[in-house]
């Protein structure tokens, strides 16, 4: 694996506190539990040409189960060790209906907007799934309050690490499942079909917020748009993949040609736990649980001790559903500029403005610029060095 210059800048823009708990989480999962998890043949190899590989895929499949459960535990932890934050929020909207005033009705979408919304939009997305994919009206219904809990954890990582583990929320949805809806495959993958792209939309506007100040934008006019971005993305994507895959020879999917190895990974977790949850490795089980265990004792820890204890669940349980390469390229990131924050204290000098002063700016730009040239070089490869 190699050092990932777009991940060494997000690493930057996290902080030195959480490049190093990725760090320590991809070593404990990846030099310890994993190679363990291969001796006792709780990890099985992708055999090809005769040779066992073991790949991330191959560990991702044990090594999830503890990473989301951590994760989860950890942002339930952080979550609810805020009363007051939740209580103000509805507490807020109560005081500003009495008064008839409403300074924010400017800036922010009212929360009417939420409680009415979200009914609506659930009850057609339970509509739709029972209508396209046969999902039972009460598994569907179930599936708006998980969306929020989901949500909530895929936002706190992504706060805290720039990364949304968009497929680690699928398989906690279709742990759900599996035991609500045992033997159901359909209704296990669409079900986390579902967590996915809410939670990837919520994660996807929560990082919009800051840009969008910057540029002068209010939270009211970014939801808007991301709204409009929402539909126009779907009223795209579904006939352009109906006519690229379905429309023809749908065993094209998830083939050489188009590998699609995250859909096949959520396919193979629906496929076991439709069978039912004693396929689930003992191992996996009980690494669930000291990740929930994990979870709480080290999210607890923080919030008692107002962040002076550093170590967060959340990004620790995230390094077990990322590759090694992206958790040590983070902690590389972060380790440079901490470290360039103490090397060059002088202000105004030219190290200090470009590494210190503009730090943020810096990162971004490195990451900006890997996203365009990776998509430049895609173009490349695929249509200007066709047949040469």
């Amino acid at each position: 694996s190699e050092i990932d210059l777009v991940m060494m800048a997000t690493g930057g823009l996290m902080g030195i506190k959480t490049g190093a708990a990725l760090l320590l989480g991809a070593l404990v999962n990846y030099l310890w539990l994993a190679p363990w998890m291969i001796e006792l043949g709780d990890i099985q190899p992708k055999v090809t040409g005769g040779a066992a590989h073991y790949g991330f895929r191959q560990i991702t499949q044990w090594s999830l189960w503890c990473g989301v459960a951590m994760m989860t535990a950890a942002s339930l932890v952080a979550f609810f060790a805020r009363p007051g934050m939740i209580a103000g929020a509805f507490s807020g909207l109560l005081r500003r209906k009495r008064s008839g005033e409403d300074v924010l009705r400017d800036i922010e979408l009212p929360m009417k907007v939420f409680f009415v919304g979200i009914p609506v939009v659930g009850a057609i997305v339970v509509f739709l799934g029972h209508a396209f994919f046969g999902i039972e009206y009460w598994l569907g219904a179930l599936a708006v309050p998980l969306v929020f809990v989901f949500a909530l954890i895929a936002a706190h990582s992504t706060a805290l690490t720039a990364i949304t583990p968009i497929g680690a929320m699928g398989k906690l949805t279709q742990l759900t499942y599996g035991v609500l809806a045992p033997g159901n495959m359909t209704t296990n993958i669409m079900t986390a079909g579902i967590t996915a792209e809410v939670t990837s939309n919520a994660s996807n506007l929560l990082m919009d917020i800051k840009p969008g100040y910057m540029l002068g934008a209010k939270p009211r006019q970014q939801a808007i748009a991301h709204l409009f971005g929402i539909c126009a993305g779907a009223l795209t994507a579904v006939p352009v993949f109906y006519l690229v895959f379905l429309r023809d020879d749908p065993s094209r999917l998830a083939s050489d040609q188009y590998p699609m190895p995250s859909a096949t990974v959520w396919k193979a977790v629906a496929e076991v736990l439709t069978r039912g949850l004693e396929n689930i490795p003992v191992s996996a089980r009980w690494a669930a649980l000291a990740g929930v265990v994990l979870g709480v004792l080290l999210e607890s820890a923080k919030v008692s001790t107002k962040g002076r204890f550093w170590l967060s669940g959340v990004p620790v349980g995230l390094a077990f559903v990322i590759p090694f390469s992206n958790s040590l390229s983070m902690f590389l990131g972060s380790f440079f500029f901490w470290a360039a924050s103490r090397a060059c204290r002088k202000p105004g000098a030219g190290p200090h403005r470009v590494l210190v002063q503009n730090q943020e700016t810096l990162c971004a730009g490195l990451i900006a610029g890997g996203a365009i040239m990776g998509i430049a070089v895609i173009v490349i490869k695929n249509f200007l060095l066709v047949g040469s």
